[in-house]
Order: C-alpha cells, then sequence, then structure tokens
C-alpha cells in the first residue's frame, strides 16, 4: 500500500492574512474543511464568517469571503471591509489582497467604501476589543 503524503493546503497564505486583519478585531480564524469548500472559518462575539474559494469564468481563483450566521451584521460587515482592503497587512500585502480580489464579496465593490470613515470604524472596534478583551 501506497501512503499519499497529506496535501498542503493552498490557501496557508490567506488563512495568515485573514488572522492578521482579524484578530486585532476580537476574531479567531481556523482553518476549514476544503472539501466542504471553506478555506477558514472566522469566529468572534457575534460574528460567523467563511473564507471559500471562488473560480471566476476565466479559471482564476481567489478567497471570498461570506457572512455564515453572525447575530452582529454591522461588526460583520465591517469585519468583511477591512479584510476586502488588507487593514492591518503589510503594504505590498494589502495592495495584493486589494488588487487581486482576495477577500472580496460577491456583488461588493470596495470602490463603494470612504476609506477614512472604514479606518475610524476599524479604529473603533479595536478600541473596544481591548478594553473588553
Amino acid at each position: 500500500m501506497v501512503r499519499r503524503a497529506k496535501k498542503e493546503n493552498p490557501w496557508l497564505r490567506e488563512i495568515g492574512w485573514a488572522s492578521t486583519i482579524c484578530e486585532p478585531l476580537g476574531c479567531e480564524v481556523a482553518e476549514a474543511d476544503l472539501s466542504k469548500y471553506e478555506i477558514a472559518k472566522i469566529k468572534g462575539d457575534g460574528v460567523s464568517l467563511v473564507i471559500y474559494p471562488h473560480t471566476t469564468s476565466a479559471r482564476n481563483q481567489h478567497a471570498r469571503v461570506r457572512d455564515n450566521g453572525s447575530k452582529d451584521k454591522r461588526k460583520a460587515a465591517l469585519i468583511m471591509r477591512a479584510m476586502d482592503h488588507g487593514i492591518g497587512l503589510s503594504e505590498a500585502d494589502a495592495l495584493h489582497v486589494r488588487l487581486s480580489c482576495t477577500f472580496s464579496q460577491k456583488n461588493y465593490s470596495p470602490l463603494w467604501d470612504d476609506l477614512p470613515k472604514l479606518q475610524a470604524a476599524i479604529i473603533d472596534l479595536q478600541s473596544r476589543e481591548a478594553t473588553h478583551g
């Protein structure tokens, strides 16, 4: 019997980015079951998100994020916006996230965001998490 080595998760970079973005916002990121088309699950107080693989019609792949029954919809939306902009990542990684559609959401464009207001809301959320966490 020939044993095959466990296939390495091709999404480890995205999972690391998600952790860097989400942990200061009070959420934990855990690797999920790729056979269920889930890259990672993000859980926090009132927040439940899923990162999943998406293949475009051109056969390009990137990670998308969606709400998975969050109780606090405003906080979940804010975290998804932070992910889409790569807030908290290095400048190079944030640029890659924005330009490659990583952490994008179906039918939403980061161009619609008022970035200064988004950054202020993220800072407010981080300070609330720091005092409660």
